[in-house]
């Protein structure tokens, strides 16, 4: 599974779309220890755009481009 299970504090903005909250906006989860665990974007409750995962030390250890919800590509 891509993220790999992250504990920590996550954080999305939110737009009400056909009687439904959806993540919407830039997306932010952070590891416990406070550093950037994952980062991206949503539109209207699907990924879009560059994602990128960091390890706890703030590495960057993957990338993944989506579309419309759909990954087009990954970079490890």
């Amino acid at each position: 599974a891509w993220p790999a299970k992250i504990k920590g504090d996550r954080h999305c903005e939110q737009k009400q779309f056909q009687g439904k909250w959806l993540n919407h906006g830039s997306y932010v989860q952070k590891h416990v220890n406070g550093k950037k665990a994952l980062e991206g974007q949503f539109v209207e409750g699907k990924k879009n755009g560059l994602w990128v995962e960091y390890d706890d030390k703030g590495n960057k250890v993957r990338e993944r481009r989506y579309e419309n919800g759909v990954e087009l590509s990954a970079k490890e």
